[in-house]
């Protein structure tokens, strides 16, 4: 993965040279801050394969060569804009990683009992997501599945539960979600995860219609995007 965000910086770079892009206040690609250093006058330097913090300009302050080799993003990337409070992680906790996710959450037509004996009701019930996982670059670093489980490309693994919902400000999208980790696998980037939580959804919501005796049993995927805040440490971690 480390090497997915290396390559995607020196790309950066030449597709920044090619287009004579001014990066010199900071501002990376994707146009989080603190990726690049340097000043008003002086254009930044590129940071080590070491990740030392890159050189800046006469007046600017140092870039984040250290962020870059990390993996998962600069400061602004793993701070996120809003979070209602039933969903602020508990106390301690603090972001390490944030991952774009694109997919779908999948449904199945499901029967179940109605108030009369002999006719039964039809919904479209949920069974698991389905997505992939970005990094700052829009590299691949992982997917989402059932559990619902959050698997790294390096091995690692987190299983959670929810422990909040609210309902999205956008209308047609599911739940932003703050859930506790319950079981981890593996050595790597989730290895300490404790929380995460699920904002900015957007779509992903149970069909309207579809659903009854001539669809049941069978499965109904539903586009979906959201962006997932992997806390570690915390109470009750």
């Amino acid at each position: 993965m480390r090497a997915h965000i290396r390559n995607g910086f020196v790309m950066a770079l030449l597709l920044a040279a090619a287009c004579g892009t001014d990066y010199s206040k900071g501002a990376a690609p994707d146009g989080t801050a603190g990726w690049y250093g340097g000043g008003t006058t002086g254009a930044a330097g590129v940071g080590g394969t070491t990740g030392a913090a890159s050189a800046g300009g006469t007046t600017g302050a140092a870039g984040g060569g250290e962020v870059i080799e990390g993996g998962l993003g600069g400061a602004a990337w793993l701070t996120p804009e809003s979070i209602p409070p039933a969903l602020v992680a508990p106390a301690g906790a603090t972001v390490k990683a944030r991952a774009h996710a694109v997919g779908s959450q999948i449904y199945t037509c499901t029967a179940s009992d109605g108030a009369d004996a002999g006719a039964p009701t039809y919904a479209w019930v949920f069974k698991a997501p389905q997505a992939r996982l970005y990094d700052s670059t829009g590299a691949q670093f992982g997917t989402h599945g059932a559990g619902p489980s959050w698997t790294s490309d390096d091995g690692s693994v987190v299983n959670g539960m929810k422990v909040a919902g609210v309902d999205a400000p956008e209308a047609g999208a599911i739940q932003w979600l703050l859930l506790r980790i319950t079981s981890t696998t593996g050595a790597g980037e989730f290895s300490d995860v404790t929380f995460v939580q699920r904002l900015n959804t957007a779509g992903g919501v149970a069909p309207a219609t579809g659903c009854d005796s001539t669809t049941a049993g069978t499965d109904m995927p539903v586009g979906y995007s959201a962006d997932y805040y992997f806390y570690t440490g915390g109470t009750g971690s």
